[in-house]
């Protein structure tokens, strides 16, 4: 199980000014893409659901897309470009104002081996009249199984409280059992304001009041060890 220290943060801003990190990250965009062109052809019927095998929102999907599109030729500044943009992730609700409405993109970097390993959005809002921090993160598909998913809901949770909301907005597929029991850890600790059962997704509102290794140290409570067919990735 890997240490919270042992990662970085890197925003999307400042990752396409790296030339090395910029290419893993197409890689590991691509990866996501695989993962939803798996989940469309389950959907189809073409190919039977295997055991272990998580669904996952297209939360992503629109970057996913931008990436199909201009593969081969994006260029970074017009990936930042996209990213600010309506198309991207600048849109904002209507109730929201520039003070309200913020938007943050963070890679999480192993230190050591300089590879991403997954990333988070952090956009903040006002929902139900309080300002909230909402978004999604999600793991390289071969990095799964090793503590990487704690690390970066640590690493949100604790940018929300930086960031000043009041509460964290977080979104879980039914089938995500993983990421469920970060959210019960959350809850037994007292983190938890209220949550609801939607349409097959947990819905829990999170009070961001710990900072980064408080939070880790919570979230990795009685992990279970990774399943033996997981893929190390060599850190």
């Amino acid at each position: 199980m890997h240490d919270v220290n042992d990662f970085k943060l890197v925003s999307l801003a400042a990752l396409v000014h790296d030339e090395a990190l910029f290419h893993d990250y197409r890689a590991f965009v691509q990866e996501m893409a695989d993962i939803y062109a798996h989940q469309e052809e389950i959907v189809l019927g073409k190919v039977q659901e295997q055991d272990g095998f998580v669904l996952e929102t297209e939360l992503m999907q629109p970057e996913v897309s931008y990436w199909r599109h201009y593969a081969g030729f994006a260029q970074p500044q017009s990936f930042l470009n996209w990213m600010k943009s309506s198309n991207g992730f600048g849109s904002r609700d209507e109730r929201d104002t520039h003070e309200t409405y913020k938007f943050y993109a963070q890679a999480l970097v192993h230190k050591r081996s300089g590879l991403i390993v997954g990333r988070y959005n952090l956009l903040t809002g006002i929902d139900r009249g309080v300002w909230t921090g909402m978004g999604f993160d999600c793991v390289r598909p071969d990095c799964r199984g090793q503590g990487i998913g704690h690390i970066i809901m640590a690493h949100k949770l604790d940018h929300a409280r930086r960031v000043g909301v009041e509460k964290v907005k977080i979104n879980i597929s039914e089938d995500n059992i993983a990421s469920l029991k970060r959210l019960e850890r959350l809850d037994e600790a007292g983190l938890m304001f209220d949550h609801k059962f939607v349409q097959g997704r947990k819905i829990a509102w999170i009070k961001p009041d710990l900072g980064l290794e408080k939070l880790h140290a919570i979230l990795k409570k009685r992990s279970a060890p990774a399943p033996q067919s997981m893929p190390d990735i060599g850190f």
